[in-house]
């Protein structure tokens, strides 16, 4: 996308969106573009309703997936390309029916953790469920937002872009210790991806 994708990127940055959003914002504009492998400009209606298709027939994304794509696709073009006709019929798909998660027992949690062998997994795990992280939210942390003198743990940019502290449990604190005595972390993340420098990605997760 070349100038087009620092153009969203400021666009994004300006409306004030999470860092997140506009990683997933970013990532599902290029796909698109890269799909035709033409500028945008010079596709209408038909070619996003086809692309969209395409990710749901033959791709089986998710309805969620779906959503961020069709989100990201009207973004390029109302704001950024300033064509909002465009994509004034481009539906978004309807909201899934929300369903209470499954709390596990206390036996199933040791099972589970007891199943996982390698130490920054099972932090990760620990972390995820113990102290109520999304994956984004895990995967961004730092070492410098565990703060075991108040037993708290920072969480960067959660939902809404905020910031928010969460407990640290005694065991979590533990676990993490023994992570990092066995497997200290290069980098600036907590649990940094092979890529130097990277967080881990959701996907990888």
């Amino acid at each position: 996308m070349g100038a087009l994708r620092e153009r969203m990127a400021v666009d994004l940055r300006l409306r004030g969106l999470s860092p997140v959003t506009q990683r997933m914002y970013l990532r599902c504009a290029e796909r698109f573009v890269a799909y035709y492998q033409r500028s945008p400009k010079a596709l209408g209606e038909s070619e996003i309703r086809a692309f969209l298709d395409y990710l749901v027939q033959e791709k089986r994304v998710s309805r969620s997936t779906h959503g961020v794509y069709v989100a990201a696709i009207h973004f390029l073009y109302r704001v950024t390309l300033d064509r909002p006709w465009v994509v004034r019929r481009i539906p978004f798909p309807r909201r899934e029916r929300e369903r209470l998660p499954e709390v596990l027992s206390q036996a199933e949690i040791e099972r589970l953790l007891r199943a996982v062998s390698r130490p920054k997994h099972r932090a990760m795990l620990m972390a995820a469920y113990g102290a109520g992280l999304r994956v984004s939210e895990l995967c961004a942390l730092l070492p410098t937002d565990i703060d075991s003198q108040r037993m708290l743990i920072r969480v960067r940019a959660g939902k809404g872009g905020k910031d928010r502290y969460v407990m640290l449990s005694p065991r979590l604190l533990a676990t993490l210790r023994e992570y990092w005595r066995l497997r200290p972390p290069r980098g600036p993340y907590l649990f940094p991806s092979p890529r130097p420098g990277k967080p881990l990605s959701r996907m990888a997760v």
